[in-house]
C-alpha cells in the first residue's frame, strides 16, 4: 500500500516512510504513537541501535509492535531448518487481499 492509496481510502493519520532505521531524523523524537516492525531486526547490521532509535521516537506512552523470527538473513545459514524454509516459502507466496475496508 502506498501513501496515495492511504489518502484514497481517507486515512490521514498513517504515513509510510522509507529511511535508515539506524539514524532516524532528530525531529521525530517523541513524535510517534506506534511503531510497527515486522521481520526486520534480524536483517539489520545493528538491531540494538535500531531499537534505541525506536525508543527515542516513541511518545512516552507510545507502543512498539515487534515481530521477528529466529532465522538468518542469508538463506544458506538457514539450511536444514525446515521451519525457516516453510516460513520464507509461505511469506513470499502470500497474496494480500483487498477486503474493501
Amino acid at each position: 500500500m502506498s501513501n496515495r492509496e492511504l489518502a484514497d481510502r481517507g486515512l490521514s493519520n498513517v504515513t509510510f516512510v522509507k529511511g535508515d532505521a539506524h539514524k532516524l531524523p532528530e525531529d521525530w523524537t517523541a513524535d510517534f504513537d506506534m511503531v510497527f516492525v515486522y521481520d526486520v531486526l534480524h536483517d539489520l547490521p545493528d538491531p540494538h541501535k535500531t531499537l534505541k532509535q525506536i525508543h527515542r521516537i516513541l511518545k512516552p506512552d507510545g507502543f512498539l509492535s515487534l515481530i521477528d523470527f529466529g532465522f538468518h538473513s542469508d538463506p544458506v545459514d538457514n539450511a536444514g531448518d525446515k521451519t525457516a524454509a516453510m516460513f520464507y516459502s509461505v511469506k513470499n507466496g502470500i497474496k494480500v487481499l483487498d477486503l474493501g475496508y
